[in-house]
């Protein structure tokens, strides 16, 4: 796997319409939302590897290590919101992410 890098941002609400995502394995204390409004990436989100196409939705938590390839040239919109922002979920998100069994709940 590739080396991460922490990225530290001062906004506690960011957002931005980006052509294509980073390749470079980063994480954050923030939560990230990525939508592919027009076009489709491969994800890697610790050590699971996501297809996420157009109209799709990919969330990282905070600390998540995560980059993206495959992505060609399209529409992505990416917004980082801080835990703290979500007021009384703080602690809660600061340790969680999803499980096997959590991305198949609910499924088809």
């Amino acid at each position: 796997m590739k080396e991460a890098v922490f990225q530290s941002r001062e906004p506690v609400f960011y957002r931005s319409t980006q052509i294509q995502v980073t390749p470079t394995p980063h994480f954050h204390n923030d939560i990230e939302l990525i939508y592919a409004e027009k076009g489709e990436f491969t994800a890697h989100v610790d050590h699971n590897v996501v297809k996420v196409s157009q109209g799709q939705m990919l969330v990282s938590f905070p600390y998540q290590i995560h980059y993206y390839e495959n992505c060609p040239p399209g529409v992505y919109r990416v917004i980082l919101i801080t835990p703290e922002l979500l007021y009384g979920l703080t602690t809660q998100l600061r340790g969680q992410r999803p499980t096997e069994h959590d991305r198949h709940r609910g499924g088809k």
